[in-house]
């Protein structure tokens, strides 16, 4: 049976061996050395192997209780995909059709994956955009943080007797336990270390307003809000910082790397459609719509154009044997699922 075939399947697979209702939790396998040979027959059906370096095609270094699950999915599948011949799905147009273009989707993202491998980011580039982006890029700096205690009450009369009690020498914390209405009274209403952006939203714009202007200790109120009156006292100040290069280097790197890449792809694709412009031949139909839409890339890599930045396949895993089969997505999505269940198929 064509292994183009094949991969329509799979899914079929997943549906059969994920999701039997009543099978007991699997237990944690215990400690057993997988082979060291890949050429090592795991399993065998109707003639065809499963080998070890098949399923490290699949998982690389999979641990034994993945080997194990693998190879459920492996026979089931070939199981399924006997069926389904002697019954003759095999020859339907559709099913051939889609056969041939999960394969063909397959090869070009394995080729894709040895396309991105060129793109390579040096240490000149990162030190470059470190120099060119620290102010500007918010990832590579720490925004300015402040510490306070505060209480928050209903009426701003009420908030004058708290001011006056703190400015009497009263426990700024204890009045907040047994008083403040905020959420964190039960806290003493202690706020440690927070980013600026953080205090605006959760506490408002008018607190961080008036804890910017004052001295460390020094006590406030009342302060109207939209939740009230508060009283603060400024605990401390830790202004906005860019972080060292060597702290944010890897950062910058990786994200330098997913746009090579991406640019890279962008670029070897688009000479691949010139070289073959001559024997692409479009509709007029499809013209039109092109005109309403940019054209889409191969399956699974979205538009033509560098933004968000392509990313390499994430690794595959097979789903835990006790995991319910989510419902079907929608025509153009990729999920985890199908990102494993349509690998090249093993003979």
């Amino acid at each position: 049976m064509s292994g183009k075939i094949l991969s329509l399947l799979v899914l079929a697979a997943l549906a059969w061996a994920g999701s039997a209702a009543g099978q007991p939790p699997v237990q944690p396998a215990a400690a057993l050395p997988a082979p060291t040979d890949t050429n090592t027959v795991i399993v065998s059906v109707n003639g065809r192997d499963l080998t070890l370096g098949m399923v490290y095609w699949l998982q690389p270094n999979a641990p034994p209780q993945v080997i194990k699950q693998i190879a459920d999915f492996w026979v089931t599948t070939q199981l399924l995909a006997a069926e389904a011949a002697q019954r003759g799905l095999t020859n339907s147009p559709k099913t051939q059709f889609l056969g041939q273009l999960s394969a063909l989707q397959m090869y070009g993202r394995e080729l894709l994956q040895q396309v991105q491998e060129t793109a390579a980011v040096t240490e000149a580039e990162v030190a470059d955009y470190y120099s060119k982006n620290k102010d500007t890029d918010p990832r590579l700096s720490e925004p300015e943080r402040i510490s306070f205690t505060h209480l928050l009450l209903k009426t701003q009369d009420e908030a004058q007797a708290a001011l006056a009690q703190v400015k009497a020498g009263g426990d700024l914390r204890a009045l907040a336990r047994q008083l403040s209405k905020s959420f964190d009274a039960a806290l003493g209403g202690v706020a440690q270390n927070l980013a600026v952006p953080f205090v605006k939203m959760r506490y408002s714009r008018e607190v961080y307003d008036a804890l910017a202007e004052a001295r460390e200790g020094q006590v406030l109120g009342p302060i109207k809000t939209r939740e009230g009156f508060e009283i603060a006292r400024l605990d401390g100040k830790q202004p906005a910082m860019v972080k060292p290069l060597d702290a944010v280097k890897e950062q910058i790197k990786a994200d330098l790397e997913r746009r090579s890449r991406s640019t890279v792809v962008e670029k070897f694709i688009q000479a691949l459609k010139a070289k073959a412009a001559p024997e692409i031949h479009k509709s007029e139909f499809l013209i039109q719509a092109e005109q309403l839409a940019p054209p889409m890339g191969p399956a699974g890599l979205g538009p033509h154009n560098p933004a968000p930045p392509a990313a390499p396949p994430p690794a595959v895993r097979p789903p835990p044997p006790s995991a319910t089969p989510a419902a079907p997505a929608p025509p153009g999505a990729t999920t985890s699922t199908q990102r494993f269940y349509k690998l090249p198929l093993l003979h």
